[in-house]
């Protein structure tokens, strides 16, 4: 939050304190840090409050034992304030995010979210929430880096059928136009949806959700099925291979899949929850593709095989 005066700022901020996070966070946990958080305005009120206070605890260690004591002493130390706090005696944290370059104290607010960057459903409601207090609070500027990708995921929602259906039907067309047999080509394209759907299924069952970050892993995903899958299902259209051969298509699998997965799997331990969603998400569906062309390819190729022969 970034205030035009202190004053303005704190306006903004008391109306949101207020309101609550809603689906922003916890409405029990501190969310909106402000100067007025560090620097209150009430600060006679409540050094005459810790001035009452030292007094009691001043009368309480007249009685008290060696054990009580100890513990009113530690109590008496935090009570020992009698001056009012400034600005320039804040901590070098607070002064590096509530300070503007300028110098300028008290115009800059933070608000804390439990929202994930990289969830991009998440993403939107952040945008939409900071959308609704610019029109409330015309002189107050709201910005966060993370939103950003909420303000793009309308747009991928609506084209993302379109893209979906055209990569699709190119995997297809480009399929047909090789082999010329439809019978292959849906061969081909069969394994691809088995894949795609148990990919998605382990993804909800790790509660790992489609966003901006991993949707690039889908494209590599579709050609690296596919490439798998072609080399069985030709394999097989010849006759059924030796047993030599069919291993010798699928170790050219496997290997080239897990070239794939070796590399996505160092974004693992990336800090940032984007990028490490995006080696979970190339795994899982590398992974996937790789069952679904090395164990249950073959099965089908033997079973289409047998029923031809019949």
């Amino acid at each position: 939050m970034l205030g035009e005066s202190q004053e303005d700022l704190e306006i903004a901020a008391t109306a949101l304190r207020i309101e609550g996070p809603g689906p922003l966070g916890d409405a029990k946990q501190p969310w909106i840090l402000t100067a007025r958080s560090f620097v209150p305005a009430d600060q006679p009120t409540r050094l005459a409050a810790v001035a009452r206070l030292r007094q009691v605890i001043d009368r309480a260690l007249r009685d008290a034992d060696e054990k009580s004591s100890t513990q009113l002493n530690k109590l008496r130390l935090l009570a020992s304030v009698s001056t009012p706090i400034e600005a320039n005696q804040m901590p070098p944290w607070v002064r590096d995010w509530l300070f503007e370059r300028n110098g300028r104290f008290g115009t800059i607010g933070l608000i804390y979210t439990e929202l994930s960057g990289s969830d991009a459903g998440e993403m939107q409601i952040l945008h939409e929430r900071m959308e609704q207090w610019r029109n409330r609070f015309p002189k107050i500027v709201f910005a966060s880096a993370v939103a950003q990708l909420g303000e793009v995921i309308p747009g991928l929602a609506a084209d993302a059928p379109m893209v979906f259906t055209l990569a699709l039907a190119g995997l297809a067309l480009s399929t047909l136009l090789v082999s010329r047999s439809w019978r292959r080509t849906l061969l081909v394209l069969i394994p691809l949806g088995l894949a795609t759907g148990i990919g998605l299924g382990t993804k909800a069952f790790f509660d790992l959700k489609v966003n901006l970050y991993n949707l690039i892993v889908f494209p590599l995903f579709l050609g690296i099925s596919i490439d798998g899958s072609v080399y069985v299902v030709w394999a097989f259209e010849k006759g059924v291979p030796l047993r030599s051969e069919l291993a010798s298509k699928v170790g050219a699998i496997s290997i080239s899949t897990f070239a794939n997965m070796s590399g996505f799997a160092g974004m693992l331990v990336a800090r940032n929850p984007g990028i490490a969603s995006l080696g979970k998400t190339a795994l899982i569906m590398l992974g996937s593709a790789l069952v679904v062309n090395i164990l249950w390819l073959p099965c089908l190729m033997l079973t289409v095989g047998r029923s031809r022969e019949a």
